[in-house]
């Protein structure tokens, strides 16, 4: 018997990896191992500063997005009331522009939010690494005198 180490649903001895989430199966009742991956400091601040630019980039875009929207919005309401008034409406050379900076900044926040996402995950991922192989540092320090710790 398998099991998904990510999401936990049970595969027969035959399957290799999740088909919910793609993730390698680890076989029940089999003591697992953790790799031992060193992490330092510096590797766990570089991912937070990753996630934080691309996540500020992801806001900056989407803010971008919706102002544009409702200039576009009050532009072509402002236009609709020219016409039905009769008049001829002069600003129609600044729809344009304003629809290329909306498409512009929808489509980077579409595309910065799952990469803010994956750093976000990256992160997460680095400081669980880090918590555990502090606990580790800690058992050993206190397996290494038989278990006790020394009182000074």
């Amino acid at each position: 018997m398998k099991k998904c180490s990510y999401c936990g649903k049970e595969y027969s001895d035959e399957a290799s990896s999740c088909t919910v989430d793609g993730e390698a199966l680890e076989t029940v009742g089999a003591p697992t191992v953790a790799p031992t991956q060193h992490v330092t400091q510096k590797e766990i601040d570089g991912a937070r500063e990753q996630f934080r630019q691309t996540f500020t980039i992801a806001i900056l875009c989407a803010a971008s997005f919706f102002v544009v929207l409702m200039i576009a919005a009050a532009n072509g309401a402002a236009a609709f009331k020219i016409r039905e008034a009769g008049g001829r409406y002069r600003g129609a050379g600044t729809v344009a522009p304003l629809f290329l900076v909306l498409l512009v900044s929808g489509l980077a926040s579409f595309f910065t939010i799952p990469q803010s996402l994956s750093y976000w995950r990256e992160y997460q991922r680095l400081r669980q690494a880090w918590k555990s192989q502090a606990q580790e540092n800690n058992h050993k320090e206190k397996s290494g005198n038989g278990g006790e710790v020394r009182q000074p």
